[in-house]
C-alpha cells in the first residue's frame, strides 16, 4: 500500500559440484535515487547436485515510492551468492522492480495503486517494413516513446512474446503491458500443440516475471475466428477441446504467476465464446 512494502526475491539455485556448497546470499534495494534502502542476507546450504529455492524478505520498507504512468519509480534489486568458505562470489544478478497493486472491477473499471485510470493504448506488432521481424535495438524505445507521446498508458504485445527491451521501456515510461503467447484464431488439434503451449507460457512468465509493467499475462486471440467446422458434432468437440487447453492454460499461469489477471481477446461473435465456454 502506499505506506508499507515489501520485496520477496526468489532464488532458484543448483550445486552442480560433487561437494556440498555453503553460501551466503545477498540482496540489496536500492532506491530509485540510487539510496541503498535495505541490505538482507540468508545463509543457504546445498548437497551434491541438489536444488533449492531460497526466497529472501526485506523487512518493510516505509513509504516506497509507487510505479505508475505518472512516476514510474524503479527500485533495483541486486542479489549475489558468495561462497562462505572462500569469500567468491559464484553468481551476480540485478534486476529493476516497481512497486504497485492494481485491480480490475466490472462495475468501478481498474484502478492503479487505488487510482482510477481509463487503459488507453494499441496492439503492438514487433515488425516493420524492411526488416520484418529483425528489428534494430533502436526501434524498441522508438515506438514506446511514440505510444507514450500519443497519450497512451497501456500496451498490448501482440501477439507474441518480443524483445526485452520493449518491457525495459514500458517499465521505465510507465507504461501497462499485457503480454501473450501466439495461440492464433484457431486450435489444431495435433499431438503434443498443447504441451507446447504450455511451455511458451511458463517461458514467458519466468522471462518477464520481474517486469513492474506487466498487469496481465495472455494466451489466446480471436482463437474462435477461424473455426474448422460449419456446426453438428464437429464443431461441439471441437469447442470442448479448445476449452480444455485453454482450462490447463489458466490454472498453469496460477500456479506459475497467482497475482496478476490473464485476458483473452474475442471477435465479433460472443455467441461462439459462450459456446465454448471461454466467458467463464
Amino acid at each position: 500500500n502506499k505506506d508499507s512494502a515489501v520485496i520477496s526475491v526468489k532464488s532458484k539455485l543448483i550445486n552442480e559440484a560433487t561437494t556440498k556448497a555453503n553460501l551466503e546470499l545477498t540482496c540489496r534495494v536500492t532506491a530509485p535515487n540510487g539510496a541503498v534502502v535495505q541490505t538482507v542476507k540468508k545463509r543457504v546450504r546445498l548437497k551434491p547436485g541438489e536444488r533449492k529455492d531460497a526466497v529472501v524478505t526485506t523487512n518493510v520498507i516505509h513509504n516506497p515510492l509507487l510505479w505508475s504512468p505518472e512516476n514510474p519509480n524503479l527500485y533495483t534489486v541486486e542479489t549475489t551468492i558468495v561462497d562462505r568458505k572462500t569469500k567468491v562470489e559464484i553468481d551476480h544478478q540485478t534486476h529493476k522492480t516497481g512497486l504497485r497493486w492494481w485491480h480490475f472491477d466490472a462495475d468501478k473499471g481498474f484502478t492503479l495503486n487505488g487510482k482510477p485510470y481509463k487503459l488507453r493504448g494499441f496492439n503492438r506488432h514487433q515488425d516493420q517494413w524492411p526488416h520484418g521481424v529483425a528489428l534494430h535495438d533502436e526501434a524498441h524505445p522508438r515506438d514506446t516513446q511514440m505510444t507514450k507521446d500519443l497519450g497512451a498508458n497501456f500496451i498490448r504485445i501482440s501477439h507474441y512474446p518480443q524483445d526485452d527491451a520493449l518491457l525495459d521501456e514500458c517499465d521505465r515510461l510507465g507504461i501497462m503491458a499485457w503480454e501473450e503467447i501466439p495461440i492464433v484464431n484457431f486450435v489444431p488439434d495435433t499431438p503434443g500443440y498443447d504441451d507446447n503451449c504450455e511451455q511458451n507460457l511458463v517461458e514467458m512468465i519466468r522471462q518477464h516475471y520481474n517486469h513492474p509493467s506487466v498487469i496481465a499475462w495472455g494466451y489466446m486471440n480471436e482463437i474462435l475466428l477461424r473455426q474448422p467446422y460449419e456446426g453438428g458434432e464437429e464443431l461441439d468437440r471441437y469447442y470442448q477441446f479448445t476449452e480444455k487447453v485453454a482450462r490447463a492454460l489458466e490454472d498453469k499461469i496460477r500456479e506459475e504467476d497467482p497475482s496478476r489477471y490473464t485476458m483473452m481477446a474475442y471477435h465479433n461473435a460472443p455467441s461462439r465464446y459462450e459456446k465454448a465456454h471461454l466467458t467463464e
